[in-house]
Parts: structure tokens; sequence; C-alpha cells
């Protein structure tokens, strides 16, 4: 969801809808947004996902900014193209 429609613009219904869950569930496991950004940011650098990683490289998250460095490069790669 976050790779296709964009890291900023995830909501807790969109996640929901995706995962075909309630909203109050997904804010269950996650509580606020930015803990639900968090685990985003988290998975797609365990998970070596650079059109995530490059957005949150651009915003200046944190966990985009501790991602292996080959991962930020091909994540700044992405950016300098745009």
């Amino acid at each position: 969801m976050a790779k296709e429609q964009g890291y900023h613009k995830i909501t807790r219904d969109g996640v929901a809808d995706a995962a075909g869950v309630s909203m109050g569930l997904v804010t269950r496991y996650f509580g606020t947004m930015k803990q639900l950004k968090k685990a985003v940011m988290r998975a797609a650098v365990k998970q070596a996902i650079p059109e995530i990683v490059a957005q949150g490289l651009a915003n200046g998250d944190d966990h985009a900014k501790k991602a292996p460095a080959e991962l930020k490069a091909q994540a700044a790669t992405l950016l300098a193209n745009f």
C-alpha cells in the first residue's frame, strides 16, 4: 500500500481495508499513526523496498536513515530520478 500510494498517504482505514480487518484492530495493534508508519518503514527496510525507503529519506525518517548503505543508495537513485 505504501509503495503504490505513498508512505505518507497511508491511513488506518486504508490499512484495515487492505488487510480485511476493522480500523479498531489496526489501532489496537499499532496505536497511533506515528507507530503504524514506523512499523511500515521498519518493514520496508527489513524487506529492502527502496521505493518506500526513498520516501522516508526524503522526509527525514529516522528508520530510513538507519537502512543499510546499499538500500539507501538504491533509494537515493530513485530520488535523483524524480
